[in-house]
């Protein structure tokens, strides 16, 4: 019986605490511009100039690349944020 009501109170206790995990604000990707939006890549036709295409391709190549690197350094930020935002909790 003392047992019991122990457990009972012990039960109460957590619920009651709020031990939730604290809510983080993480932004939409919208919010990157550009970032996450693809690439196109240059469309080829019969009888385009192989240098000119392969010169396009380059540059769309180069504009994922940055894409792909600002991306990242966006994520990484938000991570940094949210786990300065923990330790100081």
């Amino acid at each position: 019986m003392i047992a019991a009501a122990s457990l009972a109170l012990m039960y109460a206790a957590c619920t009651a605490t709020g031990n939730a995990p604290a809510s983080r604000d993480i932004p939409s990707t919208a919010t990157a511009g550009a970032l996450f939006q693809p690439v196109p890549h240059p469309p080829v036709r019969e009888g385009d100039d192989a240098r000119q295409k392969l010169a396009e391709t380059t540059a769309a190549l180069t504009i994922a690349n940055r894409r792909i690197v600002g991306a990242r350094a966006w994520v990484e930020d938000i991570r940094a944020r949210l786990m300065q935002g923990a330790r100081g909790q």
